[in-house]
């Protein structure tokens, strides 16, 4: 999805207005990576894709981030401070990401914190749900004030919440608010977003990504 150009990442610890059992049920409810994956390229092939507005633009995005989920499954690589702060880890971790098929930013980063979790040994399990479908777990984890995907919830084994990301690495949003600011580039800000993802490989969503897991686990360590 695109953004509000005021939109401000997080990666800062959060309290959630949800309570755990409510967490649990839409964690329960939620897909796998791979089934997630699955139905985006199921509706694909109908010239559908998921939520509630089936609108030309969203159907052929759609099929276009599924190849952008190829190309980051495929050129994805661990960084050593990403590798470190999963070594780090202590903990089992939930991750619910909320997302869209259509939503280009998702395309880029779904497929890389999927590999993420794949890399943790064990520690992190991921799953996907859908905006529109869950109105009320999106409403929880707005960013300013928006309903912006993908969003990260990153929770313990209780379903307490710990952390949240989202919906874009830091950089490509000052991208983004940088070429919306101008009319004369304003037009160009998908594109040059997409060149953004291509050119970083998902190296800045490792960056805050590890940042993240850096802060849970000094969490826990305070704790203990």
């Amino acid at each position: 999805m695109y953004h509000s150009t005021h939109q401000i990442m997080t990666t800062e610890l959060k309290t959630s207005p949800l309570t755990r059992n409510t967490l649990e049920d839409f964690w329960k409810h939620a897909l796998p990576y791979s089934l997630y994956r699955g139905l985006v390229e199921s509706l694909a092939v109908m010239n559908k894709t998921t939520g509630f507005e089936q609108t030309e633009e969203r159907i052929s995005a759609t099929k276009l981030n599924l190849v952008r989920m190829n190309r980051v499954e495929k050129t994805f690589a661990l960084t050593p401070q990403l590798r470190e702060a999963l070594d780090q880890l202590r903990i089992p971790l939930k991750w619910l990401v909320i997302s869209e098929g259509w939503c280009g930013d998702s395309a880029q980063i779904l497929p890389a914190l999927h590999k993420i979790a794949e890399a943790s040994g064990g520690k992190i399990q991921m799953k996907t749900t859908l905006r529109d479908e869950n109105p009320a777990l999106m409403d929880a984890f707005l960013s300013n004030g928006t309903r912006s995907v993908p969003k990260l919830i990153c929770m313990d084994d209780s379903f307490k919440v710990l952390a949240t990301w989202g919906p874009r690495p830091e950089t490509a949003q000052q991208l983004v608010v940088q070429l919306k600011s101008d009319p004369r580039t304003a037009p160009l800000f998908k594109e040059e977003l997409h060149k953004w993802y291509a050119k970083d490989r998902s190296q800045t969503i490792e960056e805050e990504i590890a940042k993240m897991l850096t802060l849970v686990h000094a969490l826990e360590h305070a704790k203990n």
